[in-house]
C-alpha cells in the first residue's frame, strides 16, 4: 500500500489517497553517494557545486554529499548510469515490509 490512511495521526492531504501499487524489481544502493564520488562527477561535468560543499562539517571525502537538489541528483545519476527511485520505489524501500507510518522525511 502506498500513501497513508485517512485517519492516520499527523497525515497530510498530499499523502493520499491510500492505494495498492505494484513495484517492479529494482536496485537501490545500500550506501549514500559520498563527497569523494560526487567530486568525480563535478570534475567530469563542471556541474555547480552543492550547497555546503566548502563547509568542513559536511565536505569530508567519505561523508554523504548534502545540499543537492533533485535536479542535481538526477544529473549525477545520469552521469553514473543509474536511475533515481520512483516515489513508489522509495516508499517501498523506506517501509522495508512494514505498514507503520514513516515518521522521518529526508
Amino acid at each position: 500500500m502506498m500513501g497513508s490512511p485517512v485517519d492516520e495521526k499527523g497525515r497530510y492531504d498530499r499523502e493520499g489517497p491510500q492505494r495498492k501499487v505494484t513495484v517492479p524489481n529494482f536496485y537501490l544502493s545500500r550506501y549514500p553517494v559520498t563527497n569523494k564520488e560526487y567530486a568525480r562527477f563535478l570534475a567530469d561535468t563542471k556541474h555547480k557545486k552543492p550547497d555546503y560543499w566548502a563547509d568542513r562539517k559536511y565536505n569530508q571525502p567519505l561523508q554523504p554529499v548534502v545540499g543537492v537538489s533533485w535536479y542535481d541528483a538526477k544529473k549525477y545519476a545520469e552521469w553514473a548510469k543509474l536511475n533515481l527511485p520512483s516515489e513508489s520505489e522509495w516508499e517501498y524501500a523506506c517501509r522495508a515490509g512494514s505498514t507503520t507510518r514513516i515518521t522521518k522525511q529526508i
